[in-house]
């Protein structure tokens, strides 16, 4: 898949191997390690375009799923609320911090 046939699709990463998956919703289980689809998240083009750039074809090889990892950790993107995959900001709760 070349830069601009993934530059418009929805990057999801598997946060426990580093598997990518390029558009759609992400199977139930991860191909890779077999988490549940719950540990998708849809990561920024840039971080996907920055491994693409070091390890070219080999997206989903054991170096490129490291290095993966280690920029959405670095970001602090697997640290983020989940909701059915998609980082989402974490949401104030008013009711909460009247108790």
């Amino acid at each position: 898949m070349t830069q601009s046939s993934y530059s418009q699709a929805l990057i999801w990463c598997c946060g426990s191997c580093g598997f990518v998956l390029s558009g759609g919703q992400p199977h139930m289980e991860c191909p890779m390690c077999d988490s549940y689809r719950e540990v998708f998240i849809d990561i920024p083009q840039q971080i996907e375009s920055e491994v693409r750039a070091e390890f070219g074809e080999e997206i989903n090889a054991a170096p490129a799923r490291a290095k993966r990892r280690a920029l959405v950790a670095e970001q602090g993107l697997g640290q983020k609320f989940r909701i059915k995959g998609r980082v989402t900001l974490p949401v104030h709760d008013a009711r909460a911090s009247r108790k």
